[in-house]
């Protein structure tokens, strides 16, 4: 699979983490244990930098940075609808193409992708020059997924899927039976995993697996997840019950088969809600990593090890609940071994990105690191070694995630950002109207 980005957004705050895993496309302690007080990155001084360059694009109110792509040194975006190549350090504008545009791109592999305003998607070489147009026309995409030589055009129930190379339509799917398909999709060993969500009186969702070379449809299951992983032949899905069940665990974890969707094996945990307590008030997330679980509730972080379950009374093999405050939209993915969530204190004045160490052979690391804002985080990105924290009162920080040290800091004059780009050395800052681009320090 190729690296990629995966955006998650939990409440108010959206954390961006690029190039942590494959695209979506694909230690054991004897007692929960409580860990202690951590250490804080200082802001003791401010750091604004000016920027190398400033250019205006369309407005946009998205948080996922569809309208906007990046490679080979140079940024991609739409202006005035059209699609604008514009060099990376200099912000000088090298090619337009096309007008009244759809605002979503991507760039993979020396390819850009977009939509004509006749609903035809193109892909054009980074000279600008066309590489292939489709004669199918999909008006109002909401999302293009690339995966290995395929590009996947989502929108409402309808599925698409073209070869990157040619452009030809290799299969379609309209869902009928449904009101509206998930934006996001799970591809792993040929398989196409898409949520639908079905009407009725209490709403539901189910997970459809479709043969990713063919678009047949392999199975249906009715209440599950896009999978966390796919290993040995299994997808590990999360179950999602409806209004009307009876809730008896907090998280409810099901291995299904590949190839015709038959469960496997159940695993029911319970950490913050006692067993047969009412329906909590927050849906549990999680994630995987090999056979280790890690689950997130109720403001609560916790471990299991699938191979040492017994059952629904299993405890954690640890536990953490903050720093220093209350854990709050964990990123719910692993970068580097460190996990990245908001911390809030109690009184609810204050609200900063934190991050603990996770590995094998010390689960938790006790000295975790902050990075606190002079203003309330509204947008969060970790690129490599940068972190990157966009803040409401319209200042953008960036911290050396390896010195511990705030870098610089931009005033964007915004309070709605995109996802940042790094291209030769230069971060470019999204905002809702702006690109705004600033020399890195060589560190």
């Amino acid at each position: 699979m190729r690296q990629g980005k995966r955006i998650l957004r939990f409440g108010a705050v959206t954390i961006c983490a690029i190039n942590l895993l494959a695209s979506i496309t694909d230690t054991v302690f004897a007692e929960t244990t409580t860990l202690p007080k951590t250490s804080t990155t200082d802001i003791s001084i401010e750091k604004d930098v000016q920027p190398t360059w400033s250019l205006s694009k369309d407005t946009t109110k998205s948080s996922n940075g569809g309208d906007t792509a990046s490679g080979e040194g140079k940024v991609f975006l739409i202006k005035n609808k059209k699609l604008v190549s514009v060099d990376a350090t200099t912000g000088k504008i090298l090619w337009t193409y096309g007008q009244d545009l759809y605002s979503i791109l991507r760039y993979d592999k020396g390819t850009v992708y977009g939509s004509l305003n006749d609903g035809r998607v193109f892909a054009l070489h980074t000279d600008g020059t066309v590489k292939w147009i489709t004669s199918q026309s999909i008006y109002s995409p909401e999302e293009f997924v690339i995966h290995e030589d395929k590009i996947v055009v989502l929108r409402g129930i309808d599925t698409y899927v073209f070869d990157t190379k040619t452009g030809h339509l290799d299969w379609e799917d309209h869902d009928s039976t449904s009101f509206h398909g998930s934006e996001q999709i799970f591809v792993s060993n040929g398989i196409l995993f898409r949520n639908y969500y079905i009407p009725g009186y209490v709403s539901s969702i189910v997970l459809q697996a479709y043969d990713f070379n063919n678009g047949r449809k392999l199975w249906s299951k009715p209440n599950q997840q896009l999978p966390l992983q796919v290993e040995d032949g299994l997808a590990y899905s999360l179950s999602l019950p409806t209004l009307l069940d009876e809730p008896h665990a907090e998280l409810v974890l099901r291995t299904l088969d590949l190839r015709t969707g038959q469960e496997k094996t159940t695993y029911e945990y319970n950490w913050t809600t006692p067993s047969g307590s009412i329906i909590p008030e927050l849906e549990a997330r999680a994630f995987m990593k090999g056979t280790t679980l890690f689950a997130y509730h109720n403001h609560v972080l916790a471990q299991f090890q699938l191979n040492n379950y017994t059952g629904n009374q299993d405890k954690p093999e640890w536990m953490f609940e903050g720093q220093s405050g209350q854990m709050e939209e964990p990123m719910m993915q692993l970068d580097q071994s460190q996990l990245f969530y908001i911390e809030k204190n109690s009184a609810d004045l204050y609200s900063m990105l934190s991050s603990i160490e996770i590995n094998p052979s010390f689960p938790v690391d006790a000295l975790g690191r902050t990075y606190p804002s002079k203003g309330k985080p509204k947008h969060i990105d970790v690129i490599g070694k940068y972190v990157c924290i966009g803040e409401e009162n319209g200042t953008l920080r960036v911290y050396d995630r390896t010195q511990k040290e705030e870098l610089l800091s931009v005033r964007t004059n915004s309070s709605e950002y995109g996802p940042s780009i790094i291209e030769n050395n230069t971060l470019i800052i999204q905002t809702s109207e702006r690109m705004i681009a600033v020399e890195l320090p060589k560190i």
